[in-house]
């Protein structure tokens, strides 16, 4: 499996490389076997540790109908959003947690994008005006880092 890892490039989508993980685990299930216990228990430990640092409970509840005279506020740390295939799923889940919430403002930091670089008409708004279509953004970067598109 290693060699298979090490002879990919990067820039694989993550549907591929779902399909390929879930097709090598099929393979290692029927040998399971051959696996050595202690390293799987060293795995698991590993897995659950991970988990439980990556994994926070929710904290209150919200309730998905807007009360009247309620505005909502959404705030959110994208953490670059500058592929083309994160930039789909990051998107599509604020459109989701918007339309789901009835989310009315909101703040974005980190998107990882300058738009100071593209055309007025290339702005976050056109990243979710299929699903959103009275949606109105502004943006800002910092002009004192050098950096281009990214």
């Amino acid at each position: 499996m290693e060699r298979r890892l090490a002879n990919l490039r990067s820039g694989i989508p993550n549907l591929v490389v779902t399909q390929l993980a879930s097709g090598w685990a099929q393979q290692l299930s029927t040998g399971l076997g051959d696996l050595d216990e202690r390293i799987a228990e060293i795995e698991a430990t590993n897995l659950a540790w991970h988990y439980a640092r990556t994994h926070v409970r929710r904290l209150g509840a919200i309730s998905k109908i807007r009360p009247d005279g309620v505005f909502r506020l959404m705030g959110g740390q994208l953490n670059s959003a500058a592929s083309t295939e994160t930039r789909l799923r990051k998107s599509g889940d604020l459109v989701r947690i918007c339309q789901e919430f009835e989310v009315q403002g909101g703040a974005l930091s980190e998107v990882g994008v300058n738009w100071s670089t593209y055309p007025s008409s290339a702005n976050l708004a056109s990243w979710l005006r299929d699903d959103i279509p009275d949606i109105r953004t502004h943006s800002a970067h910092n002009t004192h880092e050098v950096v281009s598109h990214y």
